[in-house]
């Protein structure tokens, strides 16, 4: 069994944790933090719209249920991409504008998953 890590030692999600994991997003990610966006694929054609239709309807004040803009419409709240729901979201595309939201979600994330693999790896008895 590993080694418990004790509350005397460094919190799980010291500040060098903090700090190393926005620094690590600034070589990799540089352009999102000057204001740029993804390229490519399905993020313009079909993930961004979506998303504007999110921050459209939380401007109202609604949850949009429905999307009748693509195709013959579907569920918003069954549609993974636009987690209309998610807390994130529901904060972020309310405050930002949609790519400054989207750019904030995705570097959140990172920074998450990389707190994540620090605390898992304090779980298991890794210097």
């Amino acid at each position: 069994m590993p080694p418990q890590v004790s509350p005397h030692d460094d919190p799980p999600f010291s500040r060098w944790a903090v700090a190393l994991a926005v620094g690590l997003t600034v070589p990799f990610w540089w352009i999102l933090w000057l204001g740029g966006g993804l390229i490519g694929g399905d993020i313009y054609s079909y993930s961004m719209p979506q998303k504007v239709f999110l921050a459209d309807a939380l401007a109202r004040n609604e949850i949009p249920l429905w999307n009748p803009l693509v195709g013959a419409g579907y569920p918003v709240l069954a549609e993974s991409q636009t987690g209309a729901l998610y807390p994130l979201h529901l904060v972020l595309y309310r405050l930002l504008e949609v790519q400054t939201a989207w750019t904030a979600v995705l570097l959140t994330h990172y920074i998450a998953a990389f707190l994540a693999m620090v605390w898992c790896a304090r779980r298991l008895g890794l210097q």
